[in-house]
């Protein structure tokens, strides 16, 4: 593909975006003591940065749609620079919250017009590989991305795991800068046209699914750092649990879509959420069964982890497969109502967890996010019945 260099810069600024997204995850805890505040709150940061983004893309998308793509996409990414570096300078808790809050606004801007721009820049023939490859960039941050910014902040603290992130923004803003071509802005929704999409019963059913189970994941995922290093005596090897995470997560991802189209969406949601519900409390019961300083507990922690990163990474493929099939007229808007709805449960989950923390061990984490797969799994079921009784009048009308 000739337009692969300026696809690989976009992939880079996907890349940094998805880093930056969860990497807190993985120095949570010396973010915690760096700056003086509990790790409950600090995993606010988490948080805050979800929200921001699942508020901010769909209104941000029609605010910006007259904008030129080449300007769009490197002020947002300049500004994720200028997120980042406010992070790594942060002298006070406040001003770091404030580095998330501009760096989530930055991802927001970024995200929706890079895939975009990615399918405009090649023919029809070639637009899978072209969005493959930016979303990759999403992949091989959960893969790499984290577990090596958590190692950059173990080895030269936090602050160092945001100045690369800054860093690698920034290489990708002035490439995009440089070498995006001219490309056509794509039709945009307005918000109304998203809100009456997500009131229709189904759907609205089915994005609530998604916040749930997302929810019950990260209500534990956002705190592994604190879990890992208080019931383990892993020590500095912490890494590898992102790794293992990571690396899961992407064999997860193919699976997710392979059991979609053998399966069904509906049955590998519900599956792979009471897959996550079991694994989840298995992670809880273990952290009580064997005591932190025994080391069989990190092996098990490990398998525990790569576990949940093949359940919880095999639902969004089917999740969207879904919903889309809810509204194909409408397979842009439900693609960005379903992605707002993943971030809301990214934010709910840091909150609940922040919570949970605040009054109880991290190994009541896993089951809180247990619970919370209950709800999901008959969200998943009640969305299924609107949409067979919607249908019906339709299937008998046409007889």
């Amino acid at each position: 593909m000739p337009a692969r260099p300026t696809l690989l810069l976009l992939a880079l600024g996907a890349f940094a975006v998805g880093t930056d997204n969860l990497v807190v995850n993985g120095v949570l805890a010396s973010i915690a003591v760096s700056m003086d505040v509990p790790e409950a709150a600090a995993g606010q940061l988490v948080t805050v940065f979800a929200l921001v983004y699942a508020v901010g893309a769909p209104v941000l998308a029609v605010i910006t749609a007259d904008l030129s793509r080449r300007v769009l996409l490197t002020a947002s990414m300049a500004a994720f620079v200028a997120g980042n570096a406010l992070a790594a300078l942060a002298p006070t808790f406040g001003t770091l919250m404030a580095g998330r809050v501009l760096s989530a606004l930055a991802a927001a801007c970024y995200m929706g017009p890079a895939m975009a721009a990615a399918a405009a820049l090649v023919p029809a023939s070639h637009r899978g590989r072209a969005l493959a490859l930016v979303g990759g960039g999403l992949t091989v941050a959960t893969a790499l991305g984290v577990p090596l910014g958590t190692l950059l902040g173990h080895l030269g603290g936090w602050r160092l795991t945001f100045t690369a992130v800054a860093v690698i923004a920034a290489i990708a803003a002035a490439g995009i800068g440089t070498r995006l071509p001219p490309v056509p802005n794509p039709p945009t929704a307005g918000l109304a046209a998203r809100v009456r999409v997500a009131g229709r019963s189904p759907v609205l059913l089915g994005l609530a699914a998604n916040t749930a189970t997302v929810a019950g994941t990260f209500a534990l995922f956002t705190y592994i750092g604190p879990l890992s290093l208080r019931e383990t005596p892993i020590g500095a090897a912490f890494t590898v649990v992102l790794l293992a995470w990571g690396l899961a997560a992407v064999a997860g991802n193919h699976l997710g879509g392979r059991w979609t189209d053998t399966f069904g969406a509906d049955r590998t949601l519900t599956t792979g959420m009471l897959g996550v519900a079991l694994v989840l409390a298995a992670i809880s019961l273990l952290t009580v069964v064997i005591p932190p300083d025994r080391a069989v507990g990190v092996p098990l922690l490990l398998l525990a982890v790569a576990a949940l990163g093949v359940t919880s990474w095999a639902l969004p493929a089917a999740q969207l497969h879904r919903m889309v099939g809810l509204a194909p007229e409408s397979a842009a808007v439900m693609s960005s109502l379903n992605s707002s709805a993943t971030y809301l449960g990214l934010a709910l989950g840091g909150a609940l967890g922040g919570l949970t923390l605040a009054v109880a061990s991290p190994s009541a984490l896993g089951w809180i996010g247990a619970l919370l797969q209950l709800p999901a799994i008959a969200l998943v079921a009640a969305s299924r019945h609107r949409r067979n009784a919607t249908a019906r009048p339709d299937h008998a009308g046409a007889h």
